[in-house]
C-alpha cells in the first residue's frame, strides 16, 4: 500500500456493499489495512436499513453492481439523494452492463481490482 493513500484514508468510514461475503472481506481487510474503519452490508436492502440512521454517515460507499433485491444502481440513488457528499465508488465484475448508471458513481473500478489500485483510487476520490 502507498502510504499516500494510507494517510489520506486514515481513520475514514468506507461502506462495503456487496452481497458475496468473500469479496466484502477482501474489500474491507484491504481498507481497514489502509486505515479506514469500514462496514460491511450483505446487499443492497441492508444498506438501505441502515440510511435513516443517523450513525450511518460515511464517507465513501463501495457498492457492487449486480445484487439481489436491490442492486448497486438502486443504494447509490438512495444514497445521493438522502447524503449526497458521499464518495460512490461502483465495484463490479460487469462494468459493460453496468455503464447506464455509471452516471450514479463518482468511479467505477472492475473486479478484480489490486489491493493498490482500489487504495489509490479511494484517495484521489477523496482528495477531489
Amino acid at each position: 500500500m502507498s502510504p499516500r493513500g494510507e494517510t489520506i484514508l486514515s481513520a475514514r468510514r468506507v461502506r462495503v456493499v456487496d452481497d458475496n461475503p468473500q469479496v466484502a472481506r477482501l474489500v474491507a481487510m484491504v481498507l481497514t489495512d489502509a486505515g479506514c474503519s469500514v462496514t460491511v452490508c450483505d446487499g443492497g436492502p441492508a444498506a438501505l436499513a441502515l440510511l435513516g440512521e443517523e450513525a450511518a454517515v460515511w464517507d465513501i460507499a463501495v457498492i457492487d453492481y449486480e445484487m439481489p433485491g436491490v442492486g448497486g444502481d438502486g443504494v447509490a440513488a438512495a444514497i445521493r439523494a438522502g447524503r449526497p457528499r458521499t464518495g460512490l465508488v461502483l465495484l463490479t465484475g460487469a462494468p459493460d452492463r453496468a455503464a447506464p448508471v455509471h452516471h450514479l458513481f463518482d468511479l467505477v473500478l472492475a473486479k478484480p481490482v489490486r489491493p493498490e489500485r482500489l487504495v489509490e483510487a479511494l484517495a484521489t476520490l477523496l482528495e477531489d
